[in-house]
This record gives C-alpha cells, sequence and structure tokens, in this order.
C-alpha cells in the first residue's frame, strides 16, 4: 500500500507507529549480523562452517521494514507526478503525508541511525555468505554480481538502497558522518577486515556522491595499495572489496592514476597468489570492464599492462566452468578490444585462439555464441586490414550461424550480420573466393524480411564497393535486382532510400567497368526483374496525384523523398547513358501497353513539378545534369522542356554558386580529395567510399561548364544559333530567357 497508494498509507492512524515498529525489528536482528570487531574467523570455525543464518521469520519481517522505509522516503523526497488533474483535497493530502512521515517518522536522528546500522551491520558479509564463497567460489560471485536485479528479495541488498535514497537526500546530514567513520576504519593498520568491507561497500555506492568530498586519489595512494598487497589471512575479501570500488569509482572520477589502477588490477589477476582465488579474480575481470570503459581511458597508458592482464584473463576463461560468468569476462574483454582499437594487433592471435575451442564448447549455449561474434566484430574493427589472416575461420563461424532454416539462425542472426559487415568493411581488395561465396546467403534474409533486413542491405552495399565487376556477373546481377525489385515500395522511407542508393551504386560500377554496354545490360536486368516497371507505376501513381486538390484524390506513397530517390534511379541511368535511358523507357512503355510519347511526356512533367521539392543540394545537380545530358538525344520531347530545363539550370547554378569560395564556382565540387583523408588508420571500406564519392559526377563535374558545353553542342546539332532560337527558344518565356542569360552561360 506504501507503493501503490502512498499518500493514503502515510494519513492511516499508525502508520507513522508501524513504521517505528519495523525500525526496531531492523536494529535488533541487526545485532545478530555482522559485528564490528569480529573477524572472519570468529564466525567461521576450522572446518569451514558457521552458524546457520537461513532467512527466519525475524529476517523476513525485517525486508519488509527495509522495503516499508524506502517507500516511506519516496513519499518525503519523490513523490509520484500525474498529468492528471488532481483535487485540491488531493494535493493537500500529498503535502500533508510527507510531512507528516518527515517530521514524525523519518527525523534526522533516525536517518542517522538507520545509516549507521545499515552500513556497520547489513552490509556485512555473513556466515553462510563465507561459508558459500569458500565451499562454490564460481557460484557464489556468479549469484552476489546478479543479485542486484531482485533486490526487493534480499535484505542485504535492499538495505544498499535504502542507504542510497539517504544519502542522496540528505548529503548535508549525512556525508560528513560516513566520511568520519570511513576516516577511522580506513588505515591500512587498522585489521578489522569485515568492518572494512562493510565501509568501503558504502564509499564504492556512494561513489557518485561523494566524488567531490572524498580525496579519492590519495586513498588509493596510501591505502588501497597497501592492502592489495597485504598477505594475511581473510584479506581475499578486502581484495574482492577493492576491485569493485575501483569498478565503482573509475567511471565517475577524472585525473586518477590510471597507471597505477592498472598494476592493482594486474595484480589481482594473478592466480600464483594463495589470496587471490577465484572469487577475487572473477571479481577483478569483471570489474576492469568499468575501469576501460570511460572516456578518460587512453590506450597508450595501458600498453605496458595489456600482454599480462589480457593473458589472465583469457586464462581465467579457461578456467571457470560457469557460462554467465565465461560471457561477463568476454565482454571485458571485447570492452579492452574496442578501446585499445589498433593497437590490440599485438595481442589478436592470443586472444583469437581461445575463440573457436570457446565455440566449440558452447554447443547450445547461444548466449556464448554470441558474445564471441561480438568480440571477434570488435577485434576485425580494431585491427582493420590486419585482420585479414582470421577470415578462414570467422566466415566458417558466419555460414555456420545464418544458415537459412537453421536454428543457429533464430539467435546468431544480428551477431552475425555485424561481424559479416565489419568483415567487409576491413576487407582490403581483391576479396577471397570464401568471402564472396557468402554473398549468395543475402537473398534468403532479403525474404524473411525481419529487423535484420537493413543491416543485409548495408552488407549489400559493402559487396558492391569491395567487388562491384563481380556482383555484376550474371550469376550475381539479376538476382540482386530482383531481390532489390522485391523489396522497392514494401519498406518504410530510409530502407527504402537504401534500395535505391543500391540501384544507383549498381548503375555507376557498371558505367565506370563497362561502360554504356555496361549500363545497357544492367538496365536490361532492371527490366526484367520488373524494377523498373514498379518505380515507374509509383511515379505515374504520384502523377496521377498530383493531377488534382481534390481531398478524395488518389493518394501516392511515392512523394517526398520517396520520389526523389525514384528519380534518382532514372537521372543515373539517363547521365551515365541518354540512349539506354530512351531504350529503357521504350521497353516499360511496351510492356506497360502505353504509348513511348505519353509515358516520357507524365514522366518529366512529374519530374520537372517535383524539383522544388528537393532538398539536397545534391540531388539537384544530380538531376540538373542527368535532363541536360538528353538533350544529346535531340528528340523533340525533351526541347518540349527547354523552358523547364531554363529554370532548372538558373536555379541550380544560382544556388551553386552562393555557396561555392570562388566567382562562378560550384559547392559540390572537391576540388582537393586527398585533404580530405584522416590522418588516423581508416578501413579500407572508407577509403573506397571516399572515392566512390570523389568520382561522382555531382562533386566532379562543374555545373555551369557542363550546362554551356552541352547547349553548345545542341545548338550546332540543331544548325546553329539561329535555328535554336526559331525552332525552340523562341517559345520559352522571356523572363526564364533574361534570368537564365544573367549567368553568363550563352
Amino acid at each position: 500500500m506504501a507503493r501503490t497508494h502512498p499518500a493514503a498509507f502515510a494519513l492511516l492512524p499508525g502508520a507513522v507507529a508501524l513504521g517505528r515498529a519495523y525500525w526496531s525489528l531492523i536494529s535488533t536482528f541487526g545485532e545478530t549480523l555482522g559485528s564490528k570487531s569480529a573477524a572472519p574467523s570468529a564466525i567461521i570455525n576450522t572446518n569451514g562452517e558457521g552458524i546457520d543464518d537461513g532467512k527466519s521469520l525475524i529476517e523476513q519481517l525485517s525486508l519488509k521494514g527495509f522495503l516499508l522505509l524506502r517507500a516511506s522516503v519516496k513519499i518525503i523526497f519523490n513523490p509520484v507526478h500525474t498529468f492528471r488533474y488532481q483535487h485540491v483535497e488531493d494535493k493537500d493530502e500529498r503535502k500533508r503525508s510527507s510531512q507528516l512521515l518527515k517530521d514524525q517518522l523519518l527525523t534526522e536522528e533516525l536517518a542517522c541511525q538507520i545509516m549507521e546500522t545499515v552500513v556497520t551491520r547489513y552490509f556485512t558479509l555473513r556466515p553462510a555468505e563465507l561459508r558459500e564463497w569458500e565451499e562454490e567460489p564460481e557460484e557464489w560471485e556468479r549469484i552476489e554480481e546478479g543479485a542486484g536485479d531482485v533486490w526487493e528479495f534480499s535484505i542485504r541488498l535492499c538495505s544498499e538502497k535504502l542507504f542510497l535514497d539517504l544519502l542522496i537526500n540528505l548529503k548535508h546530514l549525512l556525508v560528513q558522518r560516513l566520511l568520519h567513520v570511513f576516516y577511522s576504519v580506513s588505515s591500512p593498520q587498522n585489521n578489522d577486515i569485515l568492518l572494512k568491507d562493510s565501509i568501503y561497500a558504502a564509499i564504492g555506492l556512494a561513489a557518485p556522491v561523494l566524488q567531490e568530498t572524498l580525496d579519492f586519489e590519495s586513498f588509493l595512494d596510501q591505502t588501497l595499495v597497501q592492502e592489495v598487497q597485504t598477505h594475511q589471512p581473510h584479506y581475499n575479501i578486502l581484495r574482492r572489496r577493492i576491485a569493485i570500488v575501483l569498478g565503482q569509482w573509475l567511471p565517475v572520477k577524472d585525473g586518477l592514476n590510471r597507471p597505477l589502477v592498472y598494476q592493482i588490477f594486474r595484480h589481482l589477476l594473478d592466480r600464483n597468489d594463495q589470496l587471490n582465488d577465484q572469487v577475487v579474480r572473477i571479481t577483478a575481470g569483471r570489474q576492469f570492464k568499468n575501469v576501460v570503459d570511460p572516456f578518460e581511458f587512453a590506450a597508450e597508458h595501458f600498453m605496458p599492462y595489456a600482454p599480462e592482464i589480457l593473458g589472465r584473463l583469457m586464462a581465467l576463461i579457461e578456467e571457470i566452468e560457469l557460462t554467465e560468468t565465461k560471457l561477463a569476462l568476454l565482454n571485458t574483454v571485447s570492452a579492452i578490444v574496442v578501446r585499445l582499437e589498433h593497437h590490440i594487433s599485438p595481442y589478436a592471435d592470443q586472444i583469437f585462439s581461445l575463440l573457436p575451442p570457446l565455440w566449440a564448447q558452447a554447443g547450445e549455449e547461444y548466449l556464448m555464441k554470441q558474445s564471441i561474434l561480438s568480440i571477434l566484430a570488435a577485434l576485425i574493427t580494431s585491427m582493420k586490414d590486419e585482420s585479414r589472416r582470421f577470415h578462414p575461420i570467422i566466415l566458417s563461424l558466419i555460414q555456420s550461424s545464418i544458415e537459412p532454416g537453421s536454428e543457429t539462425q533464430v539467435y546468431l542472426l544480428e551477431d552475425a550480420l555485424e561481424l559479416w559487415a565489419a568483415i567487409l568493411v576491413q576487407t582490403p581488395e581483391p576479396p577471397s573466393t570464401e568471402l564472396l561465396s557468402l554473398a549468395s546467403l543475402l537473398f534468403a534474409i532479403f525474404e524473411l524480411g525481419t529487423e535484420n533486413l537493413r543491416k543485409a542491405l548495408d552488407i549489400a552495399e559493402s559487396y558492391l564497393l569491395l567487388a562491384p565487376r563481380q556482383m555484376l556477373e550474371d550469376s550475381m546481377r539479376n538476382r540482386m535486382l530482383a531481390a532489390f525489385a522485391s523489396l522497392l515500395g514494401t519498406l518504410k522511407q530510409e530502407s527504402n532510400g537504401i534500395v535505391t542508393h543500391l540501384v544507383e551504386i549498381f548503375i555507376r560500377a557498371a558505367e565506370s567497368i563497362g561502360g554504356e554496354a555496361a549500363v545497357g545490360v544492367l538496365s536490361s536486368g532492371l527490366v526484367e526483374t520488373n524494377f523498373m516497371g514498379k518505380l515507374l507505376e509509383g511515379l505515374r501513381e504520384s502523377w496521377e496525384a498530383h493531377q488534382t486538390t481534390d481531398p478524395a484524390s488518389k493518394h501516392t506513397k511515392v512523394e517526398g523523398v520517396v520520389e526523389t530517390d525514384y528519380l534518382s534511379v532514372l537521372a543515373r541511368i539517363a547521365l551515365g547513358s541518354p540512349s539506354v535511358f530512351v531504350t529503357t523507357m521504350q521497353t516499360v512503355a511496351t510492356s506497360r501497353g502505353e504509348d513511348f510519347l505519353s509515358l516520357i511526356r507524365w514522366v518529366f512533367a512529374e519530374w520537372f513539378s517535383h524539383f522544388g521539392n528537393m532538398g539536397e543540394p545534391q540531388k539537384k545537380k544530380l538531376m540538373c545534369l542527368a535532363l541536360t545530358k538528353l538533350l544529346d538525344t535531340g528528340q523533340e520531347w525533351i526541347f518540349e522542356r527547354l523552358q523547364d530545363l531554363m529554370t532548372v539550370w538558373t536555379d541550380v547554378i544560382t544556388e551553386l554558386q552562393e555557396g561555392a569560395k570562388n566567382v562562378g564556382g560550384d559547392l559540390l565540387i572537391y576540388w582537393d580529395p586527398d585533404g580530405l583523408k584522416p590522418e588516423a588508420p581508416e578501413a579500407p571500406e572508407d577509403e573506397r567510399r571516399r572515392n566512390v564519392t570523389f568520382s561522382d559526377p555531382v562533386h566532379r563535374v562543374h555545373v555551369k561548364d557542363f550546362v554551356k558545353e552541352q547547349l553548345q553542342h545542341t545548338i550546332l546539332q540543331c544548325g546553329g544559333h539561329e535555328a535554336f532560337q526559331r525552332d525552340h527558344l523562341s517559345k520559352v518565356d522571356q523572363d526564364v530567357i533574361k534570368s537564365f542569360g544573367e549567368l553568363g552561360v550563352l
């Protein structure tokens, strides 16, 4: 009730008395728990047996008391807010309930008592826990690490939550008291291990609150360094706690001596030290992920310690048996790989050698296999093209993970695609036969149409960039185009744009490799697979919908950015070969039972009318170049649109000149491609993408010069200026001619 109806609970008669009664019970039960002066040997006999402290009735009631006190803290400091209308009486009730609990239950005196009792009693490891540590170290560590999600059923974890609630909301009252206790206990000369462990636990939990108040750097240098090297019985308890505390403080405290922290973890992972039992080493392995994750991490500071730390982590993974623990340590290794980037190369063989055996041992433990695939992806990304030596084994893992219809595909597809994509990005040319053979598995993934489709399309793009010649071969070309045709118009806007973008890359690759003839072959494939038919059908629907402004007019999905993407495919064909463009349109018109002139006229009508809806200068320039290139056909249907063409020329040339550095320039021209190369090592695909971008006519051809040359060539084809003026220019509005003439093109 305290959580579901907080205000009503607080105003119940006896609610405060109930809270105090629960606190009395908690305090009494706490006396039976950890002692301020007891050592582990005092509560564990020589046979490793301790007092049986199974969950008794009083413990269960104390847990209920902690839950009630947490709910009371929330009522006082974090009342539930709602957007629903509240009556004045309801607001007043909430205010009175909060004030009542603050004045009569959670007084400053009680808050101090709670903090002291919780830290010195409930944070202390209990006999049964220490016994389980000795008997089942792996299982005990796993339970301790994973218990945070079930804090409502654990009295110690619930007490930790209450401690943090109080410290956050009553900093002015509790912080200095906590620090006073901490300073009195934290001396290396103090051998009260259990009390130290509980106080350090409090300091670790409170790291976000104490980061500006506690001089943690001095504590690290003067205390932790000594205690982690102390060789006395039961100091393994403190070693475990030190690893946890460092994992809690490193993410929130800048400027700490990280090399010293790396030395501590290197020491804690040393199996040859008897005090570094499995619990200590596993805890250190888990917590080291929190050490390398922060932004402040610098690879050069970690490099001297990397060989030993990585070696000991990998040995520990082989030593332990629990899959869940192996996964946690693999995540730490993965974090190290990511943060070291290309510096990981010297240790890659050491890491990689462990993974195939782990994969074989995992069997149907798919979480383990997912983690292995993730580490491999991180390793490939960090090593860049140096990772090529691992491809044979990795490619076989990918193939087994994405086999169509297999059970592994259900669990491993997403991670396998990430790894596959990483390999393609980091592979230099030429690709291996094994890598190329995997491309055929994309078609089954396209058919699935799941959330992994986007990643599959990215992989297809990587293949087109890495091996355009092989993708254009008969065995792959039409299968890929057929897959794109099946997807066109069925996806969301962004994914649909990726499909048309891939076709654009296909067209450009064909032109680059085989000129107009190759563009013709590819365009025939677009027609045969019905990609072009679906594309023009979408544009036709858009054209028909735009013929009227009636609200009841035909609706179309092909508008805005989607329509721009559709028209970009036509533009690439026209720019690659005007004659192929004409042939393609004629073929589609025939297959649709439509007159070619009728088709080309409504296509141009929609194309030019859509020009004003394009926002990207790159797309505008592409369309401008393509439509201008169609003047080479010398056909009347393009001259019919001369006025629209001149309007487009004026708009595009003006826009690109305004943003250019030099007068009469072109904003989109890359004059110095080499100047954009990064100084740091880059992935081979990054270079491929840059080359594709720089070779694009949009970034290579000066639009004003292009229009001028095309126009001069067209005038000559028409028989000179007088014939051009008489037959075509005379039909253009004089204001349009004037605006275009001011550009100095004619």
